[in-house]
């Protein structure tokens, strides 16, 4: 049956039929979820046939140079002026419904409800009012310079900034006793942003539609992914997870998405442009809601 759907798609090409082929792969595979062991999912082997590829190593996280196109400063991953790209209320606005970061966490105060928040690739220095959150805390690679951090953040004792490669499982263990050692039992929103905002528009290998490069990438951030789920909220848990556009039309990850959904999982893609430079960029990026019913792990492929 799958053979003839792929004859199809290959000689027609029209999108109910890829549709079709979606379903059925989804209906023949047998579902699967990502288990919680922290082992690390992707190494220069693994990325062998790829081509123009350099290790997914930066000052950020692993996933974050991908494919050779270097930026010398990052800087603050959401910096105060609100106006710029970097902001993480501007980033994200379409996802959050025009409302900012802090007025998510203050509504969540007048229900009674904790703030943690957790900046996975970055720094969590996103906010100029950081008191609005209960904690702050961001996971990268290297730390700030101490130029980059935010006057309002310095000394602040809701803020942590830990270091690590997040596909350690050393990383993780740290954090989970950074967190207990904090009385975090849960964190209540996730950032997730691995990739440097215009990478997915100028790096060779997404822009090539390098198949083997999007698929390690998307397998990578899928595990990554499961690993920042489990240490979320059921109560009205928000992670907010950047893929690249060149990702998110790959019939991989409209399997997984559709096979997600299946599972319980309340996800959201969300497709926006953000002006900068006098362009329009494109960006992509997932929206999590979790709440009780929600599964105990994303599924993997």
């Amino acid at each position: 049956m799958l053979y003839i759907l792929e004859m199809l798609y290959a000689i027609l090409n029209p999108t109910f039929i890829r549709l079709i082929l979606l379903a059925s792969v989804v209906l023949l595979s047998p579902l699967t979820f990502a288990n919680d062991e922290c082992t690390p999912v992707l190494n220069p082997i693994s990325l062998s046939g790829a081509k123009r590829l350099t290790p997914f190593r930066n000052h950020r996280g692993r996933l974050g140079d991908v494919a050779g196109t270097t930026f010398e400063k990052y800087g603050a991953d959401g910096l105060q002026d609100k106006d710029t790209l970097w902001g993480y209320s501007n980033y994200f606005a379409k996802g959050l419904n025009s409302i900012t970061l802090e007025r998510v966490a203050r509504n969540r105060r007048a229900m009674g409800k904790s703030s943690h928040v957790i900046d996975f690739f970055g720094s969590a220095v996103f906010s100029a009012e950081p008191e609005a959150f209960d904690s702050l805390t961001g996971v990268r690679l290297r730390r700030l310079q101490t130029s980059d951090i935010p006057s309002v953040f310095v000394g602040l004792k809701r803020w942590n900034e830990l270091t690590g490669d997040l596909q350690a499982s050393q990383t993780w263990q740290r954090l989970d006793a950074n967190a207990l050692e904090r009385q975090i039992s849960k964190f209540d929103i996730v950032i997730f942003r691995p990739v440097h905002p215009l990478d997915s528009t100028s790096d060779r290998a997404f822009k090539s539609g390098d198949e083997k490069f999007i698929q390690a990438f998307l397998r990578a951030s899928l595990t990554l992914l499961d690993r920042a789920w489990t240490r979320m909220t059921f109560d009205d848990g928000l992670m907010l997870a950047q893929i690249t556009e060149q990702v998110a039309q790959s019939n991989e990850f409209l399997t997984w998405l559709m096979r997600a959904r299946m599972a319980g999982v309340d996800v959201e893609v969300v497709e926006d442009l953000i002006h900068y430079n006098g362009y329009d960029w494109p960006i992509v990026y997932l929206r999590f809601n979790k709440r009780a019913g929600s599964p105990a792990h994303l599924i993997r492929l």
